[in-house]
């Protein structure tokens, strides 16, 4: 047990990251319908925290080592960790998200990869460099973008990066065209969890949503080439990719789905038809 209050309370150490990792592992196996996808866990505590967090209160309060805030033994939930331990400190807990979102994240049109990236996003637990430094502390929390020294929070990465703002100005643009909305921006809720305001088709609002997480998804693919490749990529050369990977997506729905089930997920004015076959104008 020495080992691991040393690994609780000193994250620094090279078995703490083990310890913290099949520590999950081994509530997951004991409480797996706790552990489940369904809903969002950093806003609710559970019957495993609330034991755990008494457990170590106790530890504490009997003259145990010392629960530092910042490195609480949490392997998913940082923020309900820190609040069971400390209740008389309130820290930051993420806006509570709607289920919309996590219906959103369950959309057939979203493949293997979009699903876990829409979900890491929902749960807040896309690492970025402000996530490495609250948690692991390690780096500084700055944007990697050359010229950006803000501080690299997901709201920044994913909307107001200038990269990013960069990429959303296309996205309104292509809206404003299929929807005719002049008045319609990209919101927060829309760059991070693909809402949009009540009304409007149920088949636009989804492929809104899926052209949203498509990308997030270059987004967040550059940043990640800058960082462990030092590969600078143009926004315009982005913008190309996402263009092309929702030209293949459409392409592939044709080619597989039934002529009733492509009209029902691809229609006017997304598409048109030249020569019977559908194209896009992104």
């Amino acid at each position: 047990m020495k080992g691991v209050f040393s690994a609780i309370e000193n994250p620094s150490f090279p078995f703490a990251y083990f310890v913290r990792y099949w520590g999950g592992f081994c509530l997951r196996t004991y409480w797996p319908a706790i552990f489940s996808n369904d809903r969002p866990k950093a806003l609710y505590p559970s019957e495993v925290y609330i034991q755990v967090s008494d457990s170590l209160r106790k530890i504490r309060d009997a003259g145990g080592p010392e629960f530092r805030a910042i490195t609480t033994p949490s392997v998913l939930y940082p923020y309900l960790f820190c609040s069971l331990l400390a209740p008389s400190t309130p820290l930051a807990i993420p806006a509570v998200v709607s289920p919309e979102v996590w219906r959103s994240i369950g959309s057939r049109l979203l493949d293997t990869r979009l699903r876990d990236l829409a979900w890491r996003v929902a749960h807040r637990i896309l690492v970025t460099n402000h996530l490495r430094l609250f948690r692991w502390g390690l780096g500084d929390g700055v944007c990697p973008r050359r010229g950006c020294r803000n501080i690299e929070s997901l709201e920044h990465l994913l909307l107001n990066c200038y990269f990013a703002r960069l990429v959303w100005s296309w996205f309104e643009s292509y809206v404003t065209r299929i929807t005719g909305s002049i008045s319609w921006t990209v919101s927060e809720d829309f760059a991070l969890y693909g809402l949009l305001p009540p009304g409007g088709q149920t088949w636009i609002r989804d492929l809104l949503f899926l052209f949203a997480t498509i990308s997030k998804k270059y987004i967040w693919n550059s940043r990640c080439r800058l960082v462990f490749d030092g590969e600078s990529t143009r926004v315009e050369s982005t913008v190309t990719l996402i263009k092309s990977d929702i030209r293949l997506r459409m392409e592939a729905d044709h080619s597989r789905l039934t002529v009733s089930a492509f009209h029902c997920r691809w229609r006017e004015p997304v598409i048109y038809y030249r020569g019977g076959v559908p194209r896009m104008k992104l």
